[in-house]
Formats: C-alpha cells, structure tokens, sequence
C-alpha cells in the first residue's frame, strides 16, 4: 500500500513538474516571439518616421520663420544682436531658437540645418530619457515596452517637429521639461536633493525659454515637492525660484485682453473643444470626431489617473508620470486658452504632437506594473494585447505619414508658386497674412545674400519698394490691393496652421 502511495505521489509530481515547466517555457518562447514581432515592426516603424521627415522638410523660411529673421536683420543693424535674443515673440521668449537663427545666417547663409539638428537631437534625447524611465518598471517585458515608448516620441506627426525650423521650439520645451520633471521626480522623493532641484530649475527655465507652454512646468515641480513630501524649504524654494522666473518671463506683456475673452461663454466652449482636439492629435488631423472621441478618451485616462495615484504616496515612478501628465494637459489648457480667438474650424497645427508624448508615456509607466503582473499570470492575453497595441501604432505611423508628407507638398509648391510669382488666397495662410511685408522681407534676404537657395531665383518680387504692388495676372490670384495692410496683421500677427 505504501509503496502504491509512493508511485502516486512520483506521478503527480512528474505531472506538477511538467506543467511548472511548460508554465516557464510559455513565456520564455512568447517573449521571444514578442521581441521578434518589434524589433521587425520598430525597423519599419523608424524606417517610415525617416521617410516622412524628409517628405515633410521645408527649410525654406515661411510664416513665423520671416518674422524672427527679419527681427535680427533689425537687431544687427541697430547693434542689439544679443538683447534681441529675450525679445517676446507672439507671447513667446524664445532665445534659443533666436539663437539658432543667428547662427544658420551668419555661419551658413541661410540653411534652416542648425535648427533641423537641434530639433533630431531633443527628440531623440526625448526617447531616450522615457525609455529608460519605462525600463525602470518594464520587469520581464523591457523590450516590448520599450518600443512601444520610442514608438510614441518617433511618430509620424513629430517628423515635421523635426523637419520644419519653425517647429524646433517644441521639441527643445519638450526634451527640457522632461528632463526637469525627472530630475523633480528623483530630488522630491530625498531628505536632501538640493543638486537635481537645482537641475531641475535650470531645465525648467531653459523649458520655458524654448516655448512659452513650458511655463506649465513650474507649479508642476512644485506639487512634485509637496507630493513626494520634500522639506518645506525646498518646497518654498522651487516656488520662489519659479514665481520669480514667470513674472520676469511675464514682464512688459499684457494677457488682459486674452482673459477677458475667456471668460466669455461663446470662448470657453471654443476653447473646450479644441482642448479635447488637442488631446486628440494626431488622429484629429484626419477626422475632428474621432480625434475628439480619442481626446475625450486620453482626459478620462488622465484624470483616473490622477485622482487613482495623487492623494496617495507615491514613488518616484508614479510622480514623474503624473508630472508628465500634467504638464501635457497643462500645454492643452494654455494652447486651448490662447488661440480661442481663430476660427475653430482652422485644423490643430500637428507641431504640437510631441507636447503630448509625456501624457501618452505617463500613462504607459502608470500602466506598466499591471501589465508586468498580467504578463507572469496569462502571458498569453498580454502577449495578444501587445501585438495588438503594435499593429494600433503601426497603422497610425503609416496613415499620419501620408497626411504630413501630403500637407508639406501642397505647403511647398504653394512657396515654390509664391515664389515664382503668383498669388493666392492660400498663400495668406501658408507664408504670411500680410504678403507686402513679406515681399519685404525676402527682398532684404536676398539683398543681404542669405537664403539664397530659395529667394534666389524668385520672381515674386523685385524690390522693397515695388513688392506688394503687382496686379493678379491669372485666374484664383488675388490682387496686391486685397493684401491684409501690416499695420493690422505683420509682426503681430502669425500663422500657426501650418505642419
């Protein structure tokens, strides 16, 4: 009998024992197939991004571009090269970008490539720095993870983030702020940290010095000090020190007006829905229903988020992705608020994609460690998730492609036509709202031979002093005199409704 129980026993632990190890070798065998599937998927995936950042490249200057050279023609000539460098644009304190310019027309004569590599750079910077922070809790799905993560900085809609000079202050706020968050993140969570709270002030500042939405960073830092429970006297400093820094950013500009027209009904809801629009890049791009549906979507996510994770303690993890979350949502406030005065009907610009990559991150390191808990009780699930999440990215990498290449063709030949001298309705859109001061402004670049690859060769204008006074000579042209005056628009006015 004994002997019965003790070859049953042999049995069953055979059994147990070939089931613990086929239980082993499922997720083994899975997630190779998983790091196959992405590694395969991530080379077409990049391969596409770099296809559609050449596709969407204008480095001919246009719209804004035309403003911040003509502003340091000014400044050299009225010997302020260096002070014109704080110098608001639209709202905007943009030194570094200044910068850029300065230097492509000095050194280069004009290329744009300064700011195309700048901007290549932050955003790969950008992948890097989330895709360690997703490492950090990826557990035995780092890869998948982390393509998924770099996957959502290289999208298509960023490639004219990085392709376009005019775009490159968003990727700069954007590198600059997360950095600034990590280094909160990291520093709140200590008795000390005074070095990352000094780090993470001077990335906030040179954040906020790329683009004004970054001014969004500095009450963020502050909650991260208080939620990971800093001393109150770094608390109090990173307040000071970020109260001080937006009323000298803040200082000669009036918002009074802006406010105002807030608070009326007729602008709150318009700046309700483009929030939600904004929440919805870039599919909104494509479909204004769905990309709103998708926006309404991400708020939910966010807002669960914040209320699941924020009154509780939390770890470094969870309050970097809630900063992260924040500040896109902060971003979306302020772009909803500020531009509640044009038309609605005018398209998000895709530029401010890569200002939502934090939230899309955040909510991915906030979702990390249940995935990694499923992935060890029903890898198989988890594993069809992931596939299915890769073909979602994949699809949308593809579609936004062929909307960004196809919007910076129709963008180039509109240029290359203005160029050559014609003159169309579109093109107050596209190049500038007062084409006379922009006739102006090109006659000066090439009178100072810069930019000369592209205003070379133009027959759009001939002088300063006979641009802006020709005649429609073809059927859809408009007429000089139609022409919105500068007093009323020029360097007060720009475009923002371009890739």
């Amino acid at each position: 009998m004994d002997e019965l129980h003790r070859n049953l026993a042999s049995k069953e632990g055979l059994r147990q024992a070939r089931r613990s190890s086929l239980t082993l070798g499922k997720p083994q065998s899975l997630i190779r197939l998983l790091n196959t599937a992405f590694v395969a998927a991530g080379t077409i995936y990049l391969a596409i991004f770099v296809y559609s950042a050449v596709g969407a490249s204008i480095l001919e200057p246009y719209s804004d571009m035309i403003d911040l050279i003509d502003d340091y023609f000014r400044a050299v000539d009225m010997g302020r090269a260096v002070e014109h460098l704080l110098d608001p644009h639209n709202f905007h304190r943009i030194p570094w970008l200044r910068s850029l310019i300065a230097a492509d027309v000095s050194l280069f004569r004009g290329t744009g490539l300064p700011l195309v590599v700048a901007a290549v750079m932050c955003l790969a910077g950008t992948a890097l720095l989330l895709m360690i922070e997703v490492r950090r809790v990826a557990g035995g799905l780092a890869f998948p993870l982390l393509a998924l993560a770099g996957m959502l900085v290289f999208l298509t809609a960023n490639a004219a983030g990085v392709s376009v000079p005019a775009n490159t202050p968003h990727v700069l706020a954007t590198f600059f702020s997360l950095v600034a968050l990590a280094a909160a993140a990291s520093a709140s969570g200590q008795s000390g940290g005074w070095r990352r709270w000094a780090a993470a002030i001077v990335c906030a500042a040179a954040a906020s010095l790329s683009l004004a939405t970054a001014l969004v960073v500095w009450p963020i830092l502050v909650l991260m000090a208080w939620h990971g429970k800093a001393s109150w006297r770094a608390t109090s400093f990173v307040a000071i020190a970020g109260g001080a820094f937006c009323l000298a950013y803040l200082a000669g500009q009036s918002v009074d007006a802006s406010l105002q027209q807030g608070f009326e009904p007729e602008g709150l809801i318009k700046a309700a829905k483009y929030f939600l629009a904004y929440l919805g890049l870039p599919w909104v791009r494509g479909s204004r229903l769905l990309g709103e549906l998708l926006g309404a979507g991400l708020l939910a996510a966010s807002v669960f988020a914040l209320i699941r994770f924020g009154p509780t303690e939390a770890n470094r993890t969870q309050r970097l992705a809630l900063g992260m979350i924040l500040f896109s949502l902060g971003g979306a406030a302020l772009a909803a608020v500020g531009r509640r005065d044009i038309a609605f009907e005018v398209d998000v610009p895709v530029r401010y994609a890569i200002l939502l990559a934090p939230l899309h991150t955040g909510l991915l390191l906030l979702a990390a460690p249940a995935i990694v808990r499923a992935w060890e009780s029903r890898p198989r699930f988890v594993a069809h998730g992931l596939i299915a999440a890769l073909a979602i990215v994949m699809v949308q990498q593809v579609m936004v492609g062929t909307v960004v290449v196809r919007a910076a063709e129709r963008a180039r030949q509109t240029i290359a036509l203005y160029h050559q001298g014609g003159r169309t309705p579109e093109m107050l859109q596209w190049i500038y709202p007062d084409l006379a001061y922009a006739d102006n402004a090109y006659a000066e670049m090439l009178r100072r031979g810069v930019f000369l690859r592209w205003v070379g060769g133009s027959r759009g204008f001939t002088s300063p002093e006979t641009a802006g006074n020709r005649a429609s000579s073809s059927e859809g042209q408009i007429p000089s005199e139609t022409i919105v005056p500068a007093v009323s628009l020029g360097r007060d006015k720009h475009i923002e409704d371009v890739p």
